[in-house]
């Protein structure tokens, strides 16, 4: 079982945005997508998570009681850490 749910925050026009999409989904990752530019609630939700509007925003929630959830912006920048992260959302 999945130890982690994975969202993420894009708009259309982001290329870090598109990148990030073809990366999950050529290495068959799960994730559910939150498009802020069509949802202002979508965008609301952004803000909360990491105080700006900036996108990509990729949420890794662990399951379980705590749900805690770690929060990056940016694809490229984070890159590293959200392979190492992936790989506990297939599994």
């Amino acid at each position: 079982m999945a130890k982690y749910e994975l969202e993420i925050y894009t708009r259309p026009t982001c290329s870090d945005c598109q990148n990030l999409k073809h990366y999950l989904t050529v290495n068959d990752i799960p994730f559910q997508s939150h498009d802020v530019e069509s949802n202002p609630e979508q965008e609301k939700e952004l803000v909360t998570l990491t105080g700006n509007r900036i996108v990509p925003a990729i949420v890794f929630k662990k399951r379980g009681l705590l749900k805690k959830q770690e929060v990056f912006v940016g694809f490229e920048p984070n890159r590293i850490q959200i392979e190492e992260l992936t790989s506990k959302v297939r599994n």
